[in-house]
């Protein structure tokens, strides 16, 4: 393949690609939206004798289904946790299942 062949190929698909981004179509990866994930975590962690008080979990997590990510939970006494968040789809849908938590550390 030539230079002038390989640029004539190159432009209409860099132009697909601009037209794609223009109207709001993302060609990149889902991602988990962690600050959501957080709010799920405390959600479902409260009501228990002691309440959440945050959580932390990862930026840029892809979202693959089937797969699994960590975020860290600390609880207003101090006790601190991991709890595993299972994806349940690529479009970036979530669930936590009993037993999902690990306490890591009480003060």
């Amino acid at each position: 393949m030539n230079v002038k062949h390989f640029i004539s190929m190159l432009i209409p698909a860099t132009l697909v690609m601009a037209a794609l981004s223009a109207c709001g179509v993302s060609v990149s990866k889902t991602t988990i939206d962690s600050g959501k994930a957080e709010d799920l975590v405390v959600k479902t962690f409260s009501g228990g004798q002691v309440e959440p008080k945050s959580a932390s979990c990862p930026d840029d997590v892809e979202a693959k289904k089937g797969q699994t990510f960590s975020c860290d939970i600390t609880y207003s006494d101090g006790t601190k946790g991991v709890v595993t968040i299972d994806m349940t789809s690529d479009d970036g849908q979530v669930s936590i299942k009993p037993g999902a938590q690990t306490i890591t550390s009480q003060p």
